[in-house]
């Protein structure tokens, strides 16, 4: 069976369903959207996934600190990463989700998960629920 190649620019719809013809530029598909996302218990040993794109595991660095592998690297090491979380019915608690400054490369990124109070500023915690984006160009 031979195998090809299909080359465009636009996609496009008719408009059947909206009466509305609609078009999206492929360019927006290669850069406009998440290229790895995840949604992890780091509560469990090892941290779960729920549900993953793009990520080939998960390592324990310690509590609130743990490491994602990209099955597919990026082009750079200068990928977005956006983030929520489940804060577990807490109403005083916040979480924040970043990375460990200097450890992203194309292929990794060391992340570091924090519980914020009023009465206490960064401690490193595990979490039930944290929900990680990435956009960027994979190489």
């Amino acid at each position: 069976m031979a195998n090809g190649t299909i080359a465009f620019d636009t996609l496009s719809t008719s408009g059947q369903i909206t009466s509305v013809a609609k078009s999206l530029d492929t360019d927006y598909i290669l850069s406009g959207v998440p290229k790895a996302t995840l949604h992890l218990n780091s509560q469990t040993t090892p941290p779960t996934e729920s549900e993953s794109l793009n990520i080939s595991s998960v390592d324990d660095d310690n509590a609130g600190d743990f490491g994602l592998h990209f099955s597919s690297s990026f082009n750079t090491a200068n990928y977005i990463m956006t983030t929520g979380t489940n804060d577990g019915g807490a109403s005083t608690a916040v979480f924040t989700i970043d990375i460990t400054y200097g450890t992203n490369t194309t292929a990794a990124t060391d992340v570091e998960a924090n519980y914020v109070t009023a009465g206490d500023n960064r401690s490193a915690a595990d979490g039930y629920g944290h929900m990680m984006t990435f956009c960027g160009q994979l190489a």
